[in-house]
């Protein structure tokens, strides 16, 4: 039998199995994983849900625990004070060049800042003024570097609209504000200095000039000083220095009237082309109101300084009204005298003083902002008013000859240095003397209601005292009380634990009723503009209105005599017969 070969799986069955048990394993093997990757998506998808479960009501719980907060809207930008006036470096660099000699060297400017003047020692209305401070560096090549250096300026701010109590009437009848400071700066103070330029001058140099801001010079820092010691009465090298200053403001402003055909309150209060109208009868416009509250306070407190002392009171108040009736008219208006009354300067405290090597006299200047008030309702009436703030009684009785002949010597003098083509007659001795005479009483009231007062706290600072407790401020410094005064109860606590204020006060007291003594006293009181109508001080009214008046009181002090008559009578007709019946009783 042949045997054929073959392949040897075929004769193993077992064989012919392997392959097919590998296939169906590898077969196996990829259902598992692929049955595992399931599962594991599935197990996958389950915990997200789950978490996505849990994470919702843990967003809630905190959306309700979180507070609501609303966002803050986007700051705005700070805006500037439109009351400050903001210095451009073209308005510094304008001011330093007038103060500044260059010789070639390049000026730069560091830094400047205008800060508000603290404390009550620096002369003038000290809640006004300003100190600017300038850092500067002068180069003589570009390359060079120098040590910076600094300087100060007074800067005083004009009155803003919403201040400003003055006012003229427009040709439509209406009100219209008028600033009186804006026009003193701008056109009278450049006409006096020039009227001023041959002598020495009477006021401090002004270095810019515009609608908002006047900057003066510092006098500090040129080593001129105030006298600020108590009591507030200049010595008497100081007393002639004011005085010599005082008439070279009037000599300058004398040739300006000369000039312009008007007086300085024309000018001041309504312009230099209101002439007409400041000439008439009627009041086109309208002054500062008196501010009678001040007024009867100081009335009130120089009669009660007299009952103290011993002195006669009775004529203290219509004295008043004469006093200042002869210094102006009657027939028109004249809002310069209350501008007097309303804002008379402290004269010791306006006066910047500087002795000079070799000099008995010093030199003078008017403090920045203060002499731009001097009312000038008439010369002397500034010199009484200064001689009388600054002196004692006695003083003035030995040495007032010798002071007014003084002013008057430099009074001549500065008219004649500013006379120009026109050679007007200069005023005698005898001219000056009565004119004083006749203001001197008036300037006796100025000086009572101006009277210097220390004060431990007042408003001329910016700070108000915390916590109940007072702010010492300077122990020297005197202040007027006619500013703020509202009552005369600070006033007499001053005068009796001050005796430096009390006999100054006393003194200038008995110094008026004497002199109210010798004035022949005014049997009717002519209705004066001094006097508001509507306080009712002084009526106002026509003569015909006031005897139609007096006829009506006199018919009702007539019947109101019958009617008390007739009820006397009733009375009396009763009284009778109550008393007959009485007796008839009694028997």
């Amino acid at each position: 039998m042949e045997v054929i070969e073959s392949d040897p799986s075929c004769l193993d069955p077992e064989a012919n199995r392997q392959p097919q048990m590998q296939q169906q394993q590898q077969v196996q093997v990829q259902e598992q994983e692929q049955q595992q990757l399931q599962q594991q998506q599935e197990q996958e998808q389950e915990q997200e849900q789950q978490q996505l479960q849990e994470q919702q009501p843990q967003e809630q719980k905190q959306e309700k625990e979180k507070p609501l907060r609303i966002r803050p809207a986007p700051r705005a930008q700070p805006q500037r004070d439109q009351s400050l006036y903001y210095f451009s470096r073209s308005d510094i660099k304008e001011i330093m060049e007038k103060v500044l000699t260059l010789e070639g060297r390049q000026l730069e400017i560091i830094s400047y800042v205008a800060k508000p003047i603290p404390r009550s020692n620096e002369g003038g209305v000290v809640n006004r003024l300003y100190r600017l401070m300038v850092g500067y560096r002068l180069t003589p090549s570009p390359d060079e570097k120098t040590r910076p250096e600094v300087i100060r300026f007074l800067v005083w701010p004009m009155i803003s609209s919403q201040d400003r109590y003055d006012f003229l009437r427009g040709d439509d009848g209406s009100l219209e504000p008028w600033d009186y400071e804006a026009h003193f700066w701008t056109s009278l103070m450049p006409v006096l200095e020039a009227n001023c330029r041959r002598s020495e001058p009477f006021a401090p140099r002004r270095l810019l000039l515009n609608d908002r801001v006047v900057v003066f010079e510092e006098l500090r820092e040129q080593g001129w000083y105030m006298w600020l010691k108590r009591p507030p009465r200049l010595p008497a090298d100081h007393l002639y220095a004011a005085l010599r200053t005082l008439a070279r403001y009037h000599a300058a402003v004398e040739a300006t009237e000369r000039e312009t055909d008007l007086t300085l309150g024309q000018m001041l209060t309504r312009g230099a082309d209101d002439e007409d109208e400041s000439n008439s009868d009627d009041d086109s416009g309208t002054g500062p109101p008196l501010d009678w509250v001040n007024i009867d306070l100081t009335l009130e407190l120089i009669e009660g300084v007299c009952r103290r002392v011993g002195f006669d009171s009775s004529r203290v108040r219509s004295g008043f009204v004469q006093a200042f009736g002869s210094i102006m008219s009657f027939e028109q208006t004249n809002q310069l005298v209350r501008q007097t009354l309303n804002r008379a300067d402290l004269w010791p405290c306006h006066l910047f003083f500087k002795r000079q090597p070799g000099e008995v006299v010093p030199s003078c200047r008017f403090a920045p902002g203060g002499f731009n008030l001097v009312p000038h309702v008439s010369r002397l009436l500034d010199v009484a008013e200064l001689v009388q703030l600054s002196t004692s009684r006695n003083q003035r009785r030995c040495h007032e000859a010798a002071l007014l002949e003084d002013y008057h010597r430099a009074l001549c003098r500065a008219l004649e240095e500013n006379q120009r083509e026109d050679s007007t007659p200069l005023p005698s001795l005898e001219d000056v003397l009565a004119e004083y005479e006749a203001v001197r009483v008036a300037g006796l009231y100025l000086a009572a209601m101006h009277m210097s007062l220390p004060r431990r706290w007042s408003s001329w600072s910016r700070r108000e005292p915390v916590g109940g407790q007072q702010r010492l401020e300077h122990p020297n410094v005197y202040l007027r009380f006619g500013v703020f005064r509202r009552s005369n109860d600070y006033v007499w606590a001053c005068y009796r634990n001050d005796p430096p204020y009390r006999v100054q006060l006393a003194d200038l007291c008995g110094e008026l009723v004497a002199r109210l003594a010798k004035m022949t006293p005014l049997l009717e009181v002519p209705p004066a503009e001094l006097l508001d109508a509507e306080n009712n001080l002084i009526a106002d009214a026509d003569a015909a209105d006031a005897d139609a008046a007096d006829a009506a009181d006199a018919a009702d002090a007539d019947a109101a005599d019958a009617d008390a008559d007739a009820d006397a009578d009733a009375d009396a007709d009763a009284a009778g017969a109550a008393d007959d019946q009485r007796q008839q009783r009694e028997e």
